[in-house]
């Protein structure tokens, strides 16, 4: 049984950081492996830190490092492959919307562009037990958005160090996303 949450939006924001710490460990774990793989395709560190920070997107980045060819990158090719990967969000933000319907349609829009998997469940969870806010889930997706973008620059940058992931067996990961 939860105690009783915290209705100020600043309290929930909070709660939702310290609820997700537990994941973003995970994700973070990930998240450097990811980094290591991309400074192996060639990714600068502006590179890895501008996608991870703007697309924030673990799956789909997968997906497109793994197409990924430094001078030759099939665009359109990516952007159909990321795109099939992410239609699940397209049902997933749509069981939130009772979450967001007080809000005006463009900060809906902009609270759901951060949603991933683990978010989503953990908002699923709280919003059956009628604890859940809008403040409780974009605490999530900060902390998800920090530790995604974090450990893939420290993978990026550890990766400079390692001259063969397939050694570790850090090139399963893409799969075992």
């Amino acid at each position: 049984m939860h105690a009783p949450a915290p209705q100020n939006g600043s309290a929930q924001f909070w709660l939702g950081v310290r609820m997700f710490l537990p994941v973003a460990v995970s994700i973070a774990a990930y998240g450097v492996v990811w980094g290591v793989l991309a400074g192996q395709a060639g990714l600068s560190i502006l590179e890895v830190a501008l996608m991870s920070g703007l697309v924030f997107a673990g799956a789909s980045q997968f997906v497109a490092l793994d197409m990924w060819t430094p001078g030759n990158l099939p665009i359109l090719s990516i952007i159909i492959a990321t795109g099939i990967v992410n239609l699940r969000f397209v049902l997933m933000t749509g069981t939130l919307r009772p979450l967001v319907a007080h809000l005006p349609r463009w900060r809906a829009l902009l609270a759901m562009s951060g949603v991933s998997d683990e978010q989503w469940a953990l908002t699923m969870s709280e919003m059956r037990e009628g604890h859940c806010t809008v403040s409780f889930m974009l605490g999530m997706t900060f902390l998800s958005w920090l530790s995604w973008t974090g450990s893939t620059l420290v993978g990026r940058l550890v990766g400079a160090l390692i001259d063969d992931p397939a050694k570790y067996g850090l090139d399963f990961a893409f799969t075992a996303t």
